[in-house]
């Protein structure tokens, strides 16, 4: 792998990064639970797997391939067609294992900072 001469090498703590006086916000995307041990799969994995159940299998390819295709759409189309109440949803009650960025961002959070994310699942707390 080449350097990237962008950022530079930081051999120190974590804590040093921020300082102690001043409060963050941190944006984080639903990719942060794909990290084992949460091994979350990405929105355009349930995506798939939701058109998988409810479209007919030669059409997935060609739903998947459509631009404006979007989990929430995705959702919003299932809640009014099959599950009123997204009972599906519970699955993500399941999801239990938190990952590094999960304990991280929960450390963030109790040391004041704020996190803003579009994770699905329940375990940055």
């Amino acid at each position: 792998m080449t350097e990237n001469p962008l950022f530079d090498t930081f051999n120190g703590r974590i804590e040093d990064l921020f300082a102690s006086e001043r409060k963050y916000t941190f944006l984080v995307g639903a990719g942060a639970s794909m990290d084992s041990p949460t091994n979350m799969p990405s929105a355009r994995e349930i995506v798939r797997s939701l058109l998988s159940f409810c479209a007919p299998t030669e059409e997935v390819d060609n739903l998947l391939s459509l631009d404006l295709l979007r989990y929430e759409l995705v959702v919003e189309k299932i809640q009014g067609l099959f599950d009123e109440n997204l009972k599906f949803m519970d699955y993500l009650e399941l999801v239990n294992n938190p990952n590094l960025n999960h304990i991280f961002l929960a450390n963030l959070i109790a040391r004041g900072h704020y996190v803003i994310t579009t994770n699905f699942d329940y375990l940055i707390a």
